[in-house]
Formats: structure tokens, C-alpha cells, sequence
């Protein structure tokens, strides 16, 4: 007799349906196994990490020329060595040390982000198992915050390694544990934290406490209270959520998360109770934000921005790299430029430079009727002739101009008209023995070749010393001596002056600035 399949045993339930005894699993052992199975696979990779740290050297560890904040605002200087302005590329940042921070700065962010800071190798691994059981059990969310140490958030932003997802996101994770462990090896806890303080984004462009001190409090770190260090360590984790100064009203948020950071600093015995309570209730009455200036280049003056190019130039001939590459230099490296701007003198020539009486609109127009030019321009340069230095540049006319535009004081190709007379014509002369300051020269109706015969702007004044002409721009009398020079005399003397004058311009009428 051939037996048909076993029949599985069945009970009925309240509403009298079947079910099978077998089929259902403990959901609380499916749990159990999946957390035992994360954490030695977590074991795994940790250990795997640190093995690669101290066994692959070339490839996980990390030098001290890695671990150097390159990212630095310089500052530029005038001829008095007064700072007139900061430099900065795409991160403003003002580099602090642990001797600038208030004694709450360090101890907010360790209470936030790394609460056994002093006592781990670089990995906590404690924190990374709870996070890691937290995040199966809720599927997926990660409300329970991240594993990373601070040594670790160090690691990320400073090799810009941001991979987090699939194998790309565990083999970063296996990096920087390894260079976490080889990082505490080479730097005190001291010096990372130091480090970590001053690389941290903080929202717009800013990084570091330093720069955010100023940015959100419009005052220097070593004047932090406990309430806005609080507030410092609270948004490093997402900070344009909790910047006060964009988006909609956050301001319960900020409340919420600096209360948070105060509560962990208080239960961690970072502060005692009494400090506690006072820095909540500034909390609750609304910390004191104030909006303090970032570097921008709009603001630097025509004198700065021309100095500041002319210190790339100058780079780029000393390190033999490319314009680009100059100019992140110039903007991430920390330097100081000295410049020869007298602030006083280039601050009066600002202030007459946007009036309204200079400006007048333009004309011409463009073939879809917009105007050509919109208004009048200037600009102007001022040297001191005992130095030869430039001590006030401004390159444009109104309100409506900047720096990180034309800059038509240093980069404008006019004619210099009758301002070069006495270089290209009455300096060689003399020189050479041509003309004295007493020469005398008849103003007069004259033919130079052909059929040109200039004429002054005021008409003929007759004979004249050459002091004389100087003071009156006369054309004919210049021209006169230039005939006598020759213009490759001009030229050459032209360029001991560094004014290259080109070949096809050896005429006469060089004198008069034409060309």
C-alpha cells in the first residue's frame, strides 16, 4: 500500500482558520541571529581594518605632511602692515589652537560626537556595535547617530573619502578605521582634537571653530560662552539645518539640539548642575546670533585685488605651475602679501570715486537698443615719486563697480596721450644732451613729411624754453625734439623704464602718445 505524503498537524484558531504548527519562526531568535552575525562580521572588518593599518603601511597609512590643514585664509597687509584683508579659496577658515578655545569648546563636541575619546585606539568599538545592532533591529534607520570617532571624522574630511553605500561604503570604512589606529599612533589626543576643531565644515563656507565663532557670533572662539560652544558642537552633524542666518525659522531646533549637547556635557560630568541650568535658560531666552563677515572678494579694493593678481603672476614664475594652480596657492595657503596701499589715500579716493556728480549715462547703443556703456568711467592711479611705489589704485567709477571686474587702472589699454611726452621725449633728450631746461624752440606752424602739419590746442605761442613746453604740452615743440632724438632713442630708453613700445610705432608721433 503506497502512503500518501505525511499530513502536518494543524490547529484551529478563534476565527477558524488553519494554520501550520511548524511553519512560524521566533521572531525574536531571527533578531539574535542577525545581530550575532552583524557583529562578527563588524568584528571582521574592524579587525581587518586595523591588521591592513599595521601590516599595509603604503596603502593605509597616513604621513604628517597628510595630516597638515593646507586650506588656510591668508591675510593681505598695506605699507603700514596693517591687515586690510583676508584671502580665502572656497573654505574660510582661521586656524585656532587648543590654547584659543574656551574649556567647554573641546568638551561640547567630545560629549556630542566621541564620549570615550581619551580612552579609544581610534575606533570605538562599543559605540560602532551599537549603532551597527540599532540599525538592523530598526531596518534601516539611523536615528541612533553614527559609529565614527572624532579620529575618524577626522580621516574623512581631511582625505575627502565620502563612499557609503554597497562595497564602495564598507571599503572605506575599513580605510579609515586603519588610518584612525595609525593616526593615534602618530599624534597625541591632544593634537587630533586640535586638528578636528579646525577642519570641520560648519556650514556655508565655513570651517573650523575659529571662522564659525565669527560667522555665527560675530566674535573671536576664545570668547565663547558655554551655551554658544554648545551650539557649535550641536550642528556638526548636518550644520545648514541649524544655521540661524538661512531657510525658515529654525530656532526651536537650534533650542532642541544645543539642550542636547548641554545635557550630555551635564551627565557626563563635563559641567556641574548649576552650569547646566544657567546655560539652558540663555537657550531658552534665545542665543545671541549675529551674522559676522566671511571672506568675499567683492570686498577687496582695487589696490588688493590688482596686488593679489600680481602675487599669482608672480607665483607662478617662482613654483613654474599654471595660472589655476597660483591662485588656489595664493587662496588656501596661509600666505601673507605685503602690499605698498596707503589705506588712507585709498580710502579717500573710494569715497570720491562713487559720487553721483561724476556719473553721467551713456549713449552709444547696442543693435537690440540697450546701452553700449551704462555710464561714464574713470580711473586712477597715485605713486609716490620718492619710492615709486603705488600707494592707491581704483579702477572704476559709481557704486555699481568692483574689483572682480575691469580693473581699468591696471589692466586698461588707452593711449597715455601727452602724459608720455615727458618719458618717451623730453627724459632721453636730455640724457643725451640734446635739450636742456632753457632750450629754446619756435611754436609755430611747422611741416613734418607730407602733408602733416599739427597743431596745439591753444594755437602757435612762439619761441619758448623747453620748461616752457613741458608746462604748456606743446605738440609742435615736442615733435621738434623728437625729430632730433629719433624714436629708437624713445623706444630704447622706454624700455629701461620696463614700457615695451612696439617697432611698427618708431614714428615721431610716439611723442604725442597716439600710437
Amino acid at each position: 500500500k503506497v502512503k500518501g505524503p505525511k499530513k502536518e498537524k494543524t490547529k484551529k484558531t478563534e476565527n477558524g482558520e488553519k494554520k501550520v504548527k511548524n511553519k512560524k519562526k521566533h521572531s525574536k531568535l531571527k533578531k539574535v541571529i542577525l545581530i550575532i552575525f552583524i557583529l562578527m562580521v563588524l568584528l571582521c572588518l574592524i579587525g581587518a581594518g586595523i591588521i591592513a593599518g599595521i601590516f599595509f603601511s603604503d596603502k593605509f597609512k597616513l604621513t604628517q605632511e597628510d595630516l597638515t590643514i593646507t586650506n588656510v585664509n591668508g591675510v593681505i597687509k598695506d605699507k603700514n602692515g596693517e591687515i586690510i584683508g583676508a584671502i580665502s579659496g572656497e573654505e574660510n577658515r582661521k586656524i585656532v589652537t587648543l590654547n584659543d578655545v574656551p574649556e567647554y569648546l573641546p568638551k561640547a563636541f567630545i560629549a556630542i560626537e566621541d564620549k570615550r575619546f581619551y580612552d579609544h585606539i581610534g575606533i570605538d568599538i562599543k559605540r560602532t556595535a551599537y549603532v551597527t545592532i540599532m540599525y538592523a533591529i530598526n531596518k534601516g534607520d539611523s536615528s541612533a547617530g553614527g559609529g565614527s570617532t572624532i579620529t575618524q571624522q577626522l580621516i574623512k574630511n581631511l582625505m575627502k573619502d565620502d563612499a557609503d553605500e554597497g562595497a564602495a561604503g564598507i571599503e572605506r570604512k575599513i580605510r579609515e578605521m586603519a588610518r584612525a589606529y595609525n593616526v593615534e599612533k602618530i599624534l597625541s589626543k591632544d593634537q587630533i582634537l586640535e586638528l578636528y576643531l579646525n577642519k570641520i565644515p560648519m556650514g556655508s563656507t565655513v570651517y573650523g571653530v575659529g571662522m564659525a565663532s565669527e560667522y555665527y557670533f560675530s566674535k573671536p572662539v576664545a570668547e565663547l560662552t558655554l551655551e554658544e560652544s554648545a551650539f557649535l558642537a550641536g550642528i556638526n552633524h548636518a550644520p545648514s539645518r541649524y544655521n540661524p542666518f538661512i531657510g525658515e525659522d529654525n530656532g526651536n531646533l537650534i533650542k532642541d539640539r544645543t539642550k542636547e549637547v548641554l545635557f550630555q556635557m551635564k551627565d557626563q560630568e563635563k559641567i556641574n548642575e548649576e552650569q547646566y541650568n544657567a546655560a539652558v535658560a540663555k537657550v531658552e531666552e534665545g542665543l545671541p546670533f549675529k551674522q559676522g563677515g566671511t571672506v568675499s572678494k567683492a570686498s577687496y579694493s582695487y589696490h588688493t585685488a590688482a596686488a593679489i593678481n600680481q602675487a599669482v603672476e608672480d607665483l607662478m614664475v617662482e613654483k613654474d605651475v599654471n595660472k589655476e594652480t597660483a591662485q588656489f596657492m595664493i587662496e588656501n595657503n596661509g600666505y601673507t602679501i605685503y602690499t605698498t596701499q596707503d589705506t588712507a589715500i585709498q580710502k579717500r579716493m573710494e569715497e570720491e570715486f562713487v559720487k553721483d556728480k561724476y556719473i553721467r549715462s551713456g549713449r552709444e547703443k547696442k543693435a537690440d537698443g540697450t546701452l553700449l556703456n551704462e555710464h561714464t568711467q574713470a580711473a586712477m592711479v597715485i605713486i609716490d615719486h620718492k619710492t615709486g611705489q603705488v600707494v592707491a589704485t581704483v579702477g572704476g567709477l559709481g557704486s555699481d563697480s568692483n574689483s572682480t571686474g575691469l580693473n581699468r587702472a591696471t589692466q586698461g589699454t588707452k593711449q597715455p596721450g601727452s602724459s608720455i611726452k615727458p618719458l618717451a621725449c623730453i627724459a632721453p633728450a636730455l640724457e643725451k644732451g640734446i635739450i636742456t631746461s632753457a632750450t629754446v624752440y619756435d611754436d609755430s606752424k611747422t611741416n613734418f613729411g607730407g602733408t602733416y602739419e599739427p597743431r596745439n590746442l591753444d594755437g602757435f605761442n612762439g619761441l619758448m624754453t623747453i620748461r616752457t613746453a613741458l608746462a604748456k604740452s606743446s605738440n609742435i615743440v615736442h615733435l621738434k625734439v623728437m625729430r632730433e632724438l629719433g624714436p629708437s632713442n624713445a623706444i630704447k630708453f622706454l624700455s629701461t623704464m620696463g614700457i615695451e613700445v612696439s617697432e611698427k610705432h618708431e614714428e615721431i608721433t610716439l611723442d604725442l602718445g597716439t600710437c
